[in-house]
């Protein structure tokens, strides 16, 4: 009889946490799906980016705190009570650690909405992006710095430790710093770029005489995707101390050129009209409509040289508007007149 109500007893404070977490389940699940079908009715992305990044993290917060009243309602055997905590606080500092690493990913959807819905440009949008994708590089080491020296300070032998490391870290420090110098100013350079942006993300960028576009930016290099789907690996250093061209810094609004070489009895108003209806016409879905002119702007012994000068929204559009005008001229002045092509002369002494 005894000891039957012994077990009784020691078993109750388990039973109870069992309880809690299926609890803490239920709980969980309901407030969830209703938040998520709250956040599905307005459409509203603070809900919505909560629902989807801070529901697992959320789980787990619920079921600690509903087993941490029920030890305090009915608390566990002095032998396990001890350890049990224990690990109970260490779970809490993953947690934690888990909840602040959900903050910067809702914060940047609910502000790329809210830039969504103000209507505001691309660019902006695009620094708004590069600052967080940055920035939660940063803090996320941080946070699992913090999480794992919180975690290892309440171990005694690991207090113990950190004392000796503490006391011997002048030493340390200087040979650390002397053996990864150059990785720390490159750590040091992503921080200074990610203050200063002399790039973003998806900027259109010639790096090392290489065309292509901005894809990811870390603290330590930058990804560029190439014209042809290669990827190009710069150090983010590079972009600090060398020159390299931007086309979308501050616009993405770009200039662009077609050459064409012809003869001297070139019908040049001709040719001009002609560039004229196919930017207008052909080009329409490509040309932004700014600008579009053709001017002579060289000669030869052989040849003159035509330029046409276009706009466009952007590289690319404009990469394929200057295509677009080379090969329908070319054909034009085929069809039309084939004596403008140019030629070799021969010249007699």
């Amino acid at each position: 009889m005894n000891s039957d109500f012994y077990f009784g007893q020691n078993a109750l404070p388990y039973l109870l946490a069992t309880g809690a977490i299926l609890l803490g389940f239920m709980i969980h699940a309901v407030i969830f799906r209703v938040l998520k079908k709250a956040a599905s009715r307005t459409y509203a992305p603070l809900e919505q980016a909560f629902a989807g990044k801070a529901s697992r993290p959320g789980r787990l917060l619920i079921i600690l705190l509903l087993v941490e009243i029920s030890f305090a309602i009915v608390p566990p055997h002095t032998v396990v009570y001890e350890p049990l905590f224990h690990i109970l606080g260490l779970l809490w500092v993953v947690v934690l650690a888990w909840l602040f690493s959900k903050i910067l990913p809702i914060t940047e959807i609910v502000i790329l909405a809210r830039l969504e819905k103000a209507g505001a440009e691309d660019i902006i949008k695009r620094k708004v992006m590069t600052q967080f994708d940055v920035f939660k590089r940063i803090v996320y080491f941080l946070i699992i710095i913090i999480a794992l020296a919180t975690m290892l300070m309440t171990f005694e032998g690991a207090q113990k430790i950190g004392m000796s490391i503490l006391a011997s870290a002048g030493v340390a420090g200087i040979v650390v710093g002397m053996s990864a110098k150059n990785t720390l100013s490159t750590v040091f350079s992503g921080i200074q770029f990610a203050i200063t942006q002399p790039i973003r993300l998806d900027d259109v960028v010639i790096v090392e005489n290489e065309w292509g576009r901005i894809e990811e930016i870390t603290l330590t290099y930058v990804v560029v995707r190439i014209w042809d789907e290669r990827r190009l690996i710069v150090p983010i250093d590079h972009f600090l101390s060398k020159p390299f061209q931007n086309w979308t810094r501050n616009q993405t609004e770009i200039m662009g050129t077609a050459f064409i070489h012809a003869d001297y009895t070139v019908p040049v108003e001709i040719i001009r009209q002609e560039a004229q209806r196919i930017v207008s016409e052909e080009g329409k879905e490509l040309w932004d409509g700014r600008y579009c002119g053709l001017q002579v702007t060289d000669t030869s012994p052989d040849s003159v040289e035509l330029r046409v000068l276009v706009t466009a929204s952007d590289a690319a559009k404009c990469w394929d508007l200057r295509c677009l005008i080379r090969e329908n001229l070319i054909d034009f002045m085929q069809r039309n007149h084939p004596d403008a092509l140019p030629k070799r002369r021969r010249i007699e002494l």
